[in-house]
């Protein structure tokens, strides 16, 4: 099912100091149609018990970062509630970067061991939002994500959060955004307008439906 449609995110705004009118415009389109995806998700009944929501896409380029990120900052904002924003895409973070904190140490060091999740977790950038960074891999991320530090991990973080929103890499590119699917409540597959192909959309469904 379609559960929402989100406005485009205005390109290079989470970078540009200055911004235009039409661009402060299209910021409120996006943040406002995601409050709707929020809305849709807080009143869909197969949604009220999860906790653990993965964002994924079939390819890159989608959209699925941006949704992921204001999706925390709406439901945060919303409810009050304690959000954790996983980067779960190793292989190309970005979330860093859209909320200007350091990548490591992040989720790769976490998963290798060379740190506590309380050491990675970014806590001061919002009161109720905080953030995993992907961290620097040293080892093949679908090795990391395999050899159950993963499974430990998203045990504690569901003791202490509400919601936790995990960005993982696009599904037809790398298999551990499969492995992130199966530890989630939900997951949340974003398409994008003129962009996305049909045939990979179903093949990216097909194997979020076996995993």
């Amino acid at each position: 099912p379609v559960i929402a449609e989100i406005a485009s995110f205005p390109s290079g705004s989470s970078r540009r100091r200055s911004k235009s009118r039409h661009s402060d415009r299209s910021m409120r389109l996006f943040q406002e149609s995601v409050h709707g995806l929020r809305t849709s998700l807080v009143l869909n009944e197969s949604f009220h018990h999860a906790k653990v929501l993965v964002v994924t896409s079939s390819v890159s380029q989608e959209g699925k970062t941006s949704v992921a990120s204001q999706l925390a900052i709406s439901y945060a904002k919303a409810t009050g509630h304690r959000v954790l924003l996983i980067d779960g895409d190793m292989r190309a973070a970005d979330i860093h970067n859209a909320f200007s904190i350091e990548s490591s140490p992040g989720l790769a060091e976490v998963l290798q061991g060379d740190c506590a999740p309380s050491e990675a977790i970014h806590t001061e950038w919002s009161e109720n939002v905080h953030i995993l960074p992907a961290g620097r891999l040293a080892a093949d991320p679908h090795s990391l994500v395999g050899n159950g530090a993963l499974t430990s991990l998203m045990h504690e973080v569901r003791e202490q959060y509400d919601l936790i929103i995990v960005d993982t890499p696009p599904i037809l590119a790398a298999n551990e955004s499969l492995v992130f699917a199966k530890r989630a409540d939900a997951v949340l597959m974003c398409t994008m307008r003129d962009v996305s192909r049909l045939d990979q959309v179903s093949r990216a469904y097909a194997r979020l439906d076996t995993a």
